[in-house]
């Protein structure tokens, strides 16, 4: 058993890709048994996991897990010194769930403590994602043009990039440890970046780009070129080398105005990549570029770790129907919605068929006061989590919230009952509606991107004397649905 008896060892042992065994000893994690046994099903802590029925596939996680870390290379044995301030990590696991709500697998991640880094063990954390509205117009142009749509995942992305800087771990949750000639417990010095450290997601995401704007194309055609011919690049050769050889196809481009959505042309054909962290979506005519993509997937598989590449059905909690005989792709968001409503307790209520109560300004005049019973109420209460669940829903595929959203939003840190009645009316309205959401139509009356703005002065919206400032909206439709708002 685990020190003080709380929990069970569980042994573990991967083979990495070179033949090398890993004896993992896993135990309970020290400095979180305040919530051990807390947690939902879905996100169990170790010892929680241990105690389920669902333990074989939970313990076949964490192996997959630990055997990726071998495989990457991640980390080296190295003596401890002083100045070196090993981070500590922990593991976390989640429960993925599909569309429909049935289980697509468990997962488990070894994450650093990077809350605890300081700034000499971090440089640039910057990190782009695709914005909402490239994601909505891709699935509209898809629609318009008969594009299929298709998405993959890449496989621990934060584990196929680099470390920039000296970072070192205590040995982890489980890993059998080493001591150095004096006794004492050797650390790890990262070699590549690990989930949990504040510049994972900017190295992952500069290593793909690069490969995808830089030696990306180049590579690509190179490979393409030795297939059609019957060559090889011979063994040792850079691949920039071996491109000089190959006819260009020419570098991935940057949209500009989202630089997390990328396009490869190669004559008359062309295909749009979209990144979000580890997501991707990529979309083509299948009767014009099938050797571009399938040259694409081919070189992007050799060089990167990604899942198979599938139909998108299921992307950022966003369901995806598309219809290619019809012409048509549906977003919903449905399931996020079905679970949000029932988190909230309300799917037996009763309906409302407008996103807020009509003639009720929700400002801060029904603030309470400070101090007061009903203040003390209210903060026990999760506004801020219904706020964002809302404003979720409401950047994603349904823009007739916003307005309402954005109103609440501006009370986060002393709601009323009244922002509460109007957040219970707009759970109402989406316990309602919560089957809709958008389609965009190859058949749509028009081909071209249109939308409309206003602006309005108060007191038609906002509160009248308390800011003094007008409310602006504006939609842009393309395919026969909004995709900007």
């Amino acid at each position: 058993g685990a020190a003080g008896g709380q929990g069970a060892v569980v042994q573990v042992a991967v083979v990495d890709e070179g033949g090398v065994e890993h004896a993992f000893n896993l135990v309970p994690q020290s400095g979180i048994a305040h919530h051990a046994y807390t947690t939902d099903a879905d996100n169990p802590t170790f010892r929680a996991a241990q105690r389920a029925a669902d333990w074989p596939k939970w313990k076949e996680a964490i192996e997959k897990e630990y055997k990726g870390i071998a495989d990457n290379q991640t980390w080296k044995l190295v003596p401890d010194f002083v100045g070196s301030k090993p981070l500590g990590s922990k593991l976390v696991l989640k429960i993925k769930r599909l569309a429909d709500g049935s289980v697509d697998k468990y997962k488990a991640r070894l994450c650093i403590l990077g809350n605890h880094q300081t700034p000499d063990q971090y440089g640039d954390i910057f990190a782009p994602v695709a914005q909402l509205k490239t994601f909505r117009l891709l699935c509209a142009i898809a629609a318009k043009y008969g594009l299929v749509l298709l998405s993959t995942d890449a496989q621990q992305a934060f584990l196929q990039a680099d470390m920039d800087v000296e970072l070192y771990l205590r040995q982890p949750p489980g890993y059998e440890v080493q001591l150095d000639s004096s006794g004492k417990p050797k650390i790890l010095r990262l070699l590549k970046s690990l989930y949990g450290a504040r510049q994972s997601p900017s190295l992952w995401h500069k290593k793909l780009d690069q490969w995808l704007v830089g030696r990306g194309p180049e590579v690509l055609s190179a490979r393409v070129d030795a297939t059609r011919v019957g060559g090889s690049t011979e063994a040792g050769e850079a691949p920039q080398a071996a491109s000089a050889r190959a006819c260009p196809v020419g570098s991935f481009e940057r949209a500009p105005g989202d630089s997390c959505l990328y396009r490869l042309r190669r004559g008359k054909e062309q295909l749009l990549f979209m990144l979000y962290v580890d997501d991707s979506v990529i979309t083509y005519d299948e009767k014009v570029s099938q050797g571009l993509y399938d040259d694409f997937v081919a070189a992007l598989h050799e060089d990167f770790k990604f899942d198979p590449v599938v139909p998108l059905e299921w992307f950022l909690k966003f369901e995806i129907k598309q219809d290619l005989r019809e012409g048509t792709v549906n977003l919903s968001q449905m399931p996020f919605v079905r679970d949000f409503v029932e988190e909230c307790g309300f799917t037996e209520c009763r309906s409302a068929f407008t996103p807020s109560s009509p003639g009720l300004a929700p400002g801060t005049k029904w603030c309470p006061e400070a101090g007061s019973e009903e203040q003390r109420e209210q903060v026990k209460r999760p506004y801020r989590s219904r706020i964002g669940s809302l404003l979720w829903v409401s950047r994603g595929t349904r823009p007739q919230l916003s307005y309402i959203t954005g109103v609440l939003s501006t009370v986060l840190e002393n709601p009323g009952a009244v922002h509460w009645k109007q957040v219970d009316h707009a759970v109402r309205y989406l316990c309602t509606t919560m089957n809709t959401g958008i389609t965009y139509r190859r058949d749509a009356p028009t081909g071209k991107l249109y939308g409309a703005v206003d602006a309005d002065f108060l007191p038609n919206y906002g509160v009248e004397f308390e800011n003094f400032k007008s409310t602006t909206g504006w939609v842009f439709f393309y395919a026969g649905a909004a995709v900007s708002w």
